[in-house]
């Protein structure tokens, strides 16, 4: 029998029973002026996932009731928006889900997002001190009986007291989770919500489809949290986050190459 990676140890003692307050949404958005922008832009490297995080981003800055976090039984405000981007590596016991942590992208440019998320990737990767992979390599270690007080422990030192613990990042997952399904040739999938990340929500992307009428769209599927939204609380932002899909010229800030 195969050693378990550090992210299935996780797994198996952090998730419980069932009992996960979870919504489930799925959303068909038009890609298609996005999808002619960037090539009029000659955009190398911008993809989809990219373009989504960016997106989200924005629209979690104009409506800060999605950018909070569960403090002590209560709704706290986050001060930014961050994200976290989920990516396989390639490890010799086998493969390993692991992730970036991306900081404050209401502010950035899609361009500067994309050029960040690339770096971030390429360092996990091939940089075995990134504070991701120095906690996995830490926890791969922990035997599975204390596994979960383990966790925790950690996740309320870390997340509830907010002090800093030695090889362990303080609120990696930030406001929202992304996984990208295209790059697993799935195109429909709902990501659990993770106990300790705190946010509201976890979104996979699918790959944009060509349609039979010549349009592109990409499927979103989110679980949400409803300790976090409701229902209601989704309608206006999903209205923002078509207008932006629908007019790259207004949002984007991409220079052409």
């Amino acid at each position: 029998m195969s050693k378990l990676s550090a992210f299935r140890k996780l797994a198996i003692h952090t998730w419980s029973s069932p009992n996960q307050p979870a919504i489930y949404a799925r959303l068909d958005l038009d890609y298609t002026a996005v999808r002619e922008y960037l090539a009029r832009r000659n955009a190398q490297g911008i993809t989809v996932n990219h373009v989504i995080t960016w997106a989200l981003g924005r629209v979690m800055h104009r409506y800060p009731n999605l950018n909070r976090r569960l403090h002590c039984g209560r709704l706290v405000q986050r001060d930014q928006v961050d994200t976290f981007l989920t990516t396989h590596l390639s490890m010799a016991y086998g493969y390993e889900l692991s992730g970036v942590s991306i900081r404050n992208i209401a502010d950035m440019t899609l361009t500067e997002l994309s050029q960040t998320v690339q770096q971030a990737v390429t360092d996990l990767k091939y940089n075995a001190n990134t504070p991701m992979r120095q906690t996995y390599r830490r926890l791969r270690w922990v035997p599975s009986l204390i596994m979960r007080p383990v966790i925790r422990v950690l996740d309320f030192v870390a997340n509830t007291l907010r002090m800093r613990v030695p090889g362990y990042p303080v609120d990696p997952f930030g406001s929202f989770i992304l996984t990208s399904l295209g790059s697993l040739g799935l195109s429909d999938a709902y990501i659990p919500l993770y106990p300790t990340a705190r946010n509201a929500c976890t979104i996979a992307v699918g790959k944009p489809k060509r349609q039979t009428n010549g349009q592109f769209t990409v499927v979103i599927n989110a679980t949400l949290d409803h300790r976090y939204v409701d229902g209601a609380d989704l309608a206006r932002p999903v209205a923002f986050l078509k207008q932006i899909m629908a007019n790259p010229e207004a949002f984007f800030q991409v220079e052409a190459t």
